[in-house]
């Protein structure tokens, strides 16, 4: 993966790093900061034509290759395709969220490999929200394929 990872640095991508709390993105935006790099914000506290503008600035911009975001702002109607790279600094409860955040990228127009990188701290909440998600997953799937059995999947879920 650092190869890889090493890798796609070279080609210098556009970033965005997802995050459900602006409180998070105030701190990667600090770190960014620190190393000198140059970003972008968008969240809900900004109204729909900075939002525009800000996407506008991402795409055109060959200085400015990071975008932060908010799972909730950037996850709607919006088209990030200058992006390749997506980081979901934490799991949301609602996998939905997360899937609907990362085809921002997956769009028409989308000429790169998407890289998605889900960033989950062992031993801790994170990692029974992702068990949740997956059993969430599952239930959705239960829908569609009707040999799952949908009331064990619920039982599980509501017990978590």
């Amino acid at each position: 993966m650092l190869e890889q990872g090493s890798k796609l640095m070279d080609e210098n991508p556009k970033v965005v790093i997802f995050s459900t709390w602006t409180r998070f993105l105030d701190l990667i935006g600090i770190a960014l900061d620190r190393h000198g790099i140059k970003f972008l914000r968008l969240d809900g506290s900004i109204d729909s034509r900075s939002q525009d503008r800000c996407l506008s600035d991402f795409s055109t911009s060959l200085n400015t290759n990071v975008l932060i975001a908010s799972l909730q702002t950037a996850g709607a109607g919006l088209n990030i395709t200058c992006a390749s790279i997506a980081f979901i600094m934490e799991p949301h409860w609602n996998p939905t969220v997360e899937a609907q955040a990362v085809d921002r990228l997956h769009r028409i127009g989308q000429t790169k490999k998407v890289w998605v990188f889900h960033f989950v701290t062992p031993n801790t909440i994170e990692e029974k929200i992702i068990h949740v998600q997956n059993k969430k997953k599952q239930l959705a799937q239960s829908t569609i394929l009707p040999t799952m059995d949908w009331r064990e999947l619920l039982q599980e879920i509501l017990s978590s």
